[in-house]
C-alpha cells in the first residue's frame, strides 16, 4: 500500500489542479478513497469562497462563500458529503463588538444558513461525529456546544475549556485539546475527563485520532512538537520532532501519519509534508510544493495521495508514484 515510500528511485512530484494563485486555509475531506475535498480560500483569480473537489482534487469548484470576515473552522459530516459546516470570525464593523459564528450546507456548499452565533469570541473548532452530531468550542466560552439536528438547534454544556481543538476518535469518542490538556467525552459533550499531561510546551495547533485504533491518538503543537498516546490518554509519550512548526496532521486509513510543517498560510515561505510509519519515531520527508506557507493536510483512505492546503492553492502528491524520500 505504501510501496512508493519504500521504493525511492525518483524526485516527489507535487502538482496542482486548483484552485490556483490563492490563500488556501482550512481543508477537509469526506471518507473514501476518491474523498470530497472542501477548502476554504481567502483570496484567488475566481474570488474567494468555499471551494469543492468531487473528485479527489482533481478538479475544483467554487461555492458559496459564509464567512464574515475570516473563515476559522470547516468540517464535513462523515456519513453525508453532501452536509459541511463552516465557522468564521466577524469584527463587526463600526459595533466594537466582535463574533464567531458556524454556518452549514445542505447541499455540498451552493447555499448556507446561519445557525450559531456568540458575541465577544474570535475562535471557533468543529468536528461532527460518526452519528452526525456537530460540536463546537468557541474561545472565551467555558460551554460546548451540541446539535442532533443538522445544525438547526445547539444545546450548550459546561465544560472546563475554552476555544479547544476538537476531533473525534475512532470509536466515536470526543476529544478536545487546550494548551498541554486533552480532555475526553463518552456520552456525547455532556460529561469530560481530562487525560494525563501531554509532553508539550507550546498549545496545540492539530489533534489527529488513529482512524483504526480508537486509543490512538496524536497532538501537535505549534512548537513543533508531536505526542501520542495508545491507551486513551492514560499515559502520552513524545514522537521525534518531525522539525519545524506543525501546521496540520492527520492518518490515513492504515495508520500511517502525515504532518504538514513549516510557516503557516499566508506567509510566502514554503513547507514540506513528512510521514511516519512507526508512530512518529522515524519521520520520512515528502518535500513540499514551493507555493508559500503550509496549511492542513489530509489523505485518501488508502493513502495514494495526499493534499495540503498552500498560499498558493492546493498541492498533490500521488504516493502511488515512486518517491526519492530521505529519512529524517
Amino acid at each position: 500500500m505504501h510501496f512508493a515510500l519504500l521504493l525511492a528511485v525518483s524526485l516527489a512530484q507535487w502538482s496542482t489542479n486548483g484552485p490556483k494563485n490563492g490563500i488556501s486555509t482550512h481543508l477537509t475531506a469526506s471518507a473514501g478513497p476518491r474523498p470530497r475535498l472542501y477548502l476554504q480560500a481567502y483570496v484567488t483569480t475566481s474570488g474567494a469562497g468555499i471551494y469543492r473537489s468531487d473528485d479527489g482534487g482533481e478538479s475544483w469548484q467554487r461555492k458559496a462563500y459564509p464567512c464574515a470576515d475570516i473563515c476559522v473552522a470547516l468540517a464535513v459530516d462523515p456519513r453525508n458529503p453532501d452536509r459541511v459546516y463552516s465557522a468564521d470570525f466577524h469584527y463587526g464593523g463600526f459595533n466594537p463588538e466582535y463574533s464567531s459564528r458556524i454556518e452549514s450546507s445542505v447541499d455540498g456548499g451552493a447555499s448556507w444558513t446561519s445557525r450559531l452565533t456568540r458575541l465577544g469570541t474570535k475562535t471557533c473548532s468543529l468536528t461532527v461525529d460518526l452519528a452526525g452530531s456537530v460540536y463546537a468550542s468557541f474561545g472565551d466560552i467555558l460551554t460546548l456546544y451540541r446539535s442532533e439536528d443538522g445544525g438547526e438547534t445547539f444545546t450548550g454544556f459546561p465544560v472546563v475549556f475554552e476555544g479547544a481543538l476538537l476531533a473525534t476518535a475512532a470509536d466515536g469518542a470526543l476529544l478536545a485539546a487546550r494548551f498541554g490538556n486533552v480532555f475526553v467525552s463518552r456520552d456525547r459533550g455532556e460529561n469530560w475527563i481530562n487525560t494525563a499531561p501531554v509532553p508539550v510546551s507550546c498549545a496545540p495547533v492539530a489533534i489527529a485520532p488513529d482512524r483504526r485504533d480508537p486509543l490512538r491518538w496524536y497532538v501537535a503543537s505549534e512548537c513543533g512538537e508531536v505526542a501520542r498516546t495508545d491507551d486513551g490518554g492514560s499515559s502520552w509519550a513524545p514522537a521525534t520532532n518531525p522539525g519545524g512548526p506543525v501546521a496540520g496532521i492527520t492518518t490515513d486509513a492504515s495508520g500511517v501519519v502525515y504532518v504538514s510543517t513549516g510557516p503557516r498560510v499566508p506567509s510566502p515561505v514554503a513547507g514540506r509534508v513528512l510521514t511516519t510509519m512507526d508512530g512518529g519515531s522515524t519521520w520520512v520527508d515528502l518535500g513540499g510544493p514551493a507555493a508559500g506557507g503550509i496549511g492542513e493536510v489530509v489523505v485518501s483512505d488508502d493513502g495514494g495521495h495526499i493534499d495540503v492546503a498552500t498560499s498558493s492553492g492546493v498541492y498533490r502528491l500521488d504516493l502511488r508514484r515512486p518517491q526519492s524520500l530521505s529519512p529524517r
